[in-house]
């Protein structure tokens, strides 16, 4: 997986405080950043201590230096804001809530540096996180908390050009598709929610269906 340049990030696991409590496989460290490890932190609290739950290094696999240290990077895991079953929000806590951010950290670098392979992307967090805890990398943070506009500044330091974002006058985004209950009549009532997501104001539209080998076109302007 790596080897296709794919990023690969693994929640810590949730056997903490004692130290040697890395998960399998984010135990594993035959490089800097495989496997790429993720403690949990109190990101609700101003001095972001880590939270009691996240598994500790040092792994039992050995090595040196920082080989030995896990987990890689820390981010926010106590009372995260999710998405629950039955369409609704609460709070949630784990290392499993921390991994994401670095996922999606890695979404954004990639979206900029496309040309990168993830372990570049891994490597650019994980050299450039804000240190929290005693001094340098530790059992309990790694190398702290990922810091990803460090992170960009980093691979531009390093040589890379990001990708400027693509802007198009026209981009429209089906959000939604919402009709009522169908049972005998006749008529079938369907609503569509769009987002504009282009630069050009949204004046028109030619919109097609299809209802089972009926298709047909709606032309919208306003």
């Amino acid at each position: 997986v790596y080897a296709a340049g794919i990023a690969v990030v693994f929640s810590a696991s949730n056997e903490g405080p004692d130290p040697l409590t890395i998960g399998d496989p984010p135990m594993e460290n035959w490089d800097t950043v495989r496997m790429f490890s993720v403690g949990a932190i109190n990101g609700n609290s101003p001095n972001l201590p880590v939270a009691d739950f996240s598994s500790r290094g040092p792994t039992v696999c050995g090595g040196e230096g920082s080989l030995l240290i896990k987990p890689e990077v820390a981010a926010p895991g106590v009372a995260v804001r999710s998405a629950l079953s039955g369409g609704e929000y609460g709070t949630l806590g784990g290392t499993s809530m921390a991994a994401p951010h670095v996922s999606g950290a890695l979404l954004l670098l990639k979206e900029a540096f496309p040309n990168l392979p993830g372990e570049a992307l891994m490597l650019a967090l994980y050299y450039t996180c804000t240190d929290l805890g005693q001094p340098g990398e530790d059992n309990n943070y790694g190398m702290g908390i990922i810091n990803l506009p460090a992170a960009y500044e980093y691979l531009i330091q390093k040589g890379h050009t990001p990708t400027p974002p693509l802007l198009s006058v026209n981009d429209v985004a089906l959000l939604r598709i919402e009709r009522a209950d169908y049972y005998c009549s006749n008529t079938l009532s369907t609503r569509i929610l769009i987002e504009n997501n282009g630069i050009g104001t949204l004046s028109s539209l030619e919109i097609a269906y299809q209802i089972d080998e009926q298709s047909n076109m709606f032309n919208w302007e306003g």
